[in-house]
């Protein structure tokens, strides 16, 4: 069975057929643009943000990725658009009013490109392709737990996914995926506290956020009683942890508006992972200590011999990386 790779804001993805199937939801307002060709499929979850003030920016970002999809001969290419609007054309090309300009530009973008495209109506989709027919399941038509359970991002690696770009300065990839019932995160413990299976790499990120971060504006104290600072220090363990950073980082720097961490001695070398910084200041310190105790214990489950059980706590937290 294909793996499942979920489509965040303003990300275009591109997959093997064979090994994966793309999908996206969220649809109000934005539109899927779902393709096919030369035994791949790619998809977009196109921002409704995208009008006529800025369509020359997208339209930039949408024919770079296009080209780099490979996906063969254009007259062989089948394509979908799906969005929660669905079709309505203006008998005026280009004149179509609020949330329905989006689709019909997008569909006029691919007949330029020789491709044509039909419009559905729903607020999610699926992909799939076999040959040269392309299968496209409104999320309405498509099994529920699979944009709730066991799917992939863009943070992940593998997955059949062969390229992973964005179209524009701001994405947000899709959510993270619940975890379920029967495997809750038993813990109880927050990330800053030193029974927590993460707490030594968030203690690490905390003691190394520059003096300058926003994180520590306005407070000149030990930053363990910071608030923001601990949310930040975190939201970038969890983030880390994503990214196979365990243990330590190296450098934890603030770039405009975000805050990495890099591990590795040579910089040319160096991992990185990356929070939005006002956005972690906003997250669930209980759900992002669950969700790092899922990734540390996963991590180290190899070399385990017990655990101890306590109180269990749901994930379905979400954390904006860059």
């Amino acid at each position: 069975m294909n793996d499942r790779v979920k489509v965040g804001l303003d990300e275009w993805m591109v997959a093997d057929a064979a090994k994966a199937d793309l999908m996206t939801d969220g649809l109000s307002g934005c539109v899927a643009v779902c393709l096919s060709g030369n035994g791949r499929v790619a998809l977009s979850h196109v921002y409704s943000g995208c009008d006529a003030s800025n369509w020359a920016t997208y339209k930039e970002q949408l024919d770079t990725q296009f080209t780099a999809s490979g996906l063969g001969d254009p007259s062989k290419i089948k394509a979908v658009l799906v969005c929660n609007q669905g079709d309505n054309p203006s008998a005026t090309p280009g004149q179509e009013s609020g949330k329905d300009w989006l689709p019909q530009q997008l569909k006029r973008w691919l007949a330029e490109k020789d491709i044509a495209a039909t419009i559905q109506q729903d607020n999610g989709c699926r992909i799939s392709a076999s040959g040269d027919s392309l299968t496209c399941t409104l999320k309405k038509d498509d099994t529920a737990d699979f944009y709730r359970y066991d799917y992939k991002t863009s943070r992940d690696e593998g997955g059949g996914v062969v390229l992973n770009q964005d179209i524009s300065s701001k994405p947000i990839p899709a959510g993270l995926p619940t975890i379920r019932p029967s495997e809750r995160v038993e813990t109880a413990v927050s990330l800053d506290q030193s029974a927590h299976p993460a707490n030594g790499l968030y203690r690490d990120i905390l003691a190394k956020l520059p003096a300058d971060s926003d994180l520590l504006i306005g407070h000149e104290g030990d930053r363990t009683d910071c608030y923001s600072a601990k949310q930040g220090a975190a939201a970038l363990t969890v983030a880390c942890l994503e990214k196979g950073i365990f243990g330590s980082v190296n450098t934890v720097e603030q770039h405009g508006d975000k805050t990495i961490a890099g591990q590795g001695s040579m910089p040319e070398s160096r991992v990185y992972a990356s929070v939005v910084t006002d956005d972690a200041v906003d997250l669930s310190m209980k759900h992002l200590s669950a969700r790092a105790a899922k990734l540390q214990n996963d991590h180290d489950a190899p070399s385990q011999t017990q655990t101890t059980p306590v109180a269990t706590q749901d994930v379905g937290t979400s954390v904006r990386h860059v």
